[in-house]
C-alpha cells in the first residue's frame, strides 16, 4: 500500500511538472519569438531531471600542470568528436574543407539551393576540448531552420596551443568563408568559448578591415576568463554542466599568462562594442558564467549596443544545446532561428 501510494505521489509530481514545462509557440506566423517571454517560472521535468543528474557526477578533477589535462583529453576520446557522424547531422550533408589552412567542416542542408547565407560556429569546451555530438545535432538543427551553409572551423586548443592560437584560426577560417559569402550574410554563432571567440572575431575583423559579419549568436558565451571563486559559490553547487574549479584551472591554461585586462579576454569590462553587428544573447539562472553575463549586458546597454537577450529560468549552461531532450531547448532553437531569419528584415 506504501509503495502504491508513494508512486501514485511521484507520477502526481511528475505530471505537476510537465504541465509547468514552456511549451513551442504554436503560432508559425508570430516572427519574433526572441523578444517573447516563453519560459514560465518553473523548469520541465526532463531539464530540472538532467541539470541533477550532471551535477552529481560533476566532479573537480584537480589537473596541476597543463600535461596532466593534456594526458586525460588522449585518454578520453568522446571530448573531441570530429568529424560528425552522419547521425549527428540528420537533414544535412558534409564535407572537410580548409579555410586558410584551418581544418573545417561544411554542413549543408539537404535540397538547398539559395548557398548564399551561411553559419560560421565555433564550438564550446573551455578552449580545451570539444566539439561533442550534441554540438554538432544542435548545429545541424540551426542549419536546417534557416536555410544556411555552416562552417565549423577546428581551431587550435590549449593547453598546447594557447592563446591566441584559437582566435588567430577563427579569424583566418572568417577570412576564408568572405571568399564565397559577403559579410552581412554571415551569422557567427559560438557557445562557451565558442562565444567568447565569436566577439573576439567581430572586433578584430572591425578594427582591421570593418567587414564584421551580419549578426551574432552566442549562447552562455565566456565574457571573462577568470572567475571569483567565493562570489559565484552558489552557482558552483547549481550549474550541472561546469565547476568553478575546473573551469578556472582551464582559463590558466588558455591564457598562459595573457593579460588578464586585453579587450579579447576580459570581455565583461573592457570589450568595445563600437560597430559590432547585433546579437541575440541566451544564458541560464543557474549557470556558473550568469552573474557575469548580467554585467556585461547592462554594460552593453548603457553603451546602447544592439543586443537581445534571453534568460532561461532556473537552466544551467549552454542550456540550448539540449535540443531534442529539454522543451526549454526547443524554444531557444527556434527563437534563435527566428533571430537568424528575421531580426532586422524587412516584411
Amino acid at each position: 500500500m506504501q509503495y502504491r501510494l508513494l508512486g501514485a505521489f511521484c507520477l502526481f509530481l511528475a505530471i505537476c511538472l510537465f504541465s509547468c514545462s514552456p511549451k513551442l509557440n504554436p503560432n508559425p506566423e508570430i516572427k519574433d519569438s526572441y523578444n517573447q517571454e516563453l519560459y514560465g517560472k518553473r523548469r520541465s521535468f526532463t531539464a530540472a531531471t538532467g541539470n541533477a543528474l550532471m551535477r552529481k557526477f560533476l566532479t573537480p578533477q584537480e589537473y596541476l600542470i597543463p600535461e596532466d589535462l593534456q594526458k586525460d583529453i588522449e585518454k578520453n576520446k568522446r571530448v573531441i568528436q570530429h568529424p560528425p557522424k552522419d547521425k549527428w547531422v540528420k537533414g544535412c550533408n558534409w564535407e572537410t574543407v580548409l579555410l586558410n589552412d584551418v581544418l573545417a567542416y561544411k554542413i549543408v542542408p539537404e535540397g538547398l539551393e539559395d548557398k548564399s547565407k551561411a553559419i560560421m560556429y565555433l564550438h564550446g569546451g573551455g578552449f580545451v576540448i570539444g566539439p561533442f555530438s550534441f554540438q554538432w545535432k544542435m548545429l545541424s538543427h540551426i542549419a536546417v531552420a534557416t536555410n544556411r551553409v555552416a562552417y565549423v572551423p577546428i581551431y587550435r586548443m590549449a593547453p598546447y596551443h594557447p592563446y591566441p592560437a584559437a582566435q588567430e584560426d577563427s579569424v583566418l577560417a572568417y577570412e576564408a568563408i568572405l571568399k564565397n559569402h559577403t559579410a552581412e550574410n554571415v551569422c557567427l554563432i559560438g557557445d562557451s568559448a565558442g562565444g567568447h571567440l565569436i566577439f573576439n572575431v567581430a572586433q578584430i575583423v572591425r578594427n582591421k578591415n570593418g567587414e564584421v559579419p551580419g549578426k551574432l549568436v552566442a549562447l552562455s558565451p565566456v565574457l571573462e576568463c577568470k572567475l571569483d571563486e567565493k562570489g559565484l559559490a552558489w552557482y558552483d553547487h547549481k550549474d550541472g554542466m561546469l565547476n568553478l574549479e575546473d573551469t578556472n584551472t582551464t582559463f590558466r591554461f588558455y591564457l598562459n599568462g595573457a593579460d588578464y585586462d586585453d579587450p579579447l579576454v576580459n570581455l565583461k569590462d573592457n570589450m568595445d562594442f563600437t560597430g559590432l553587428p547585433p546579437c541575440l544573447l541566451l544564458t541560464g539562472t543557474y549557470e556558473l558564467l550568469h552573474p557575469g553575463t548580467l554585467e556585461f549586458l547592462e554594460r552593453a546597454k548603457k553603451e546602447k549596443y544592439d543586443i537581445t537577450y534571453i534568460i532561461g529560468n532556473k537552466m544551467m549552461h549552454v542550456w540550448p544545446a539540449a535540443v531534442g531532450i529539454y522543451p526549454e531547448s526547443e524554444l531557444g532553437m527556434q527563437q534563435i532561428a527566428d533571430y537568424i531569419n528575421f531580426y532586422g528584415v524587412s516584411p
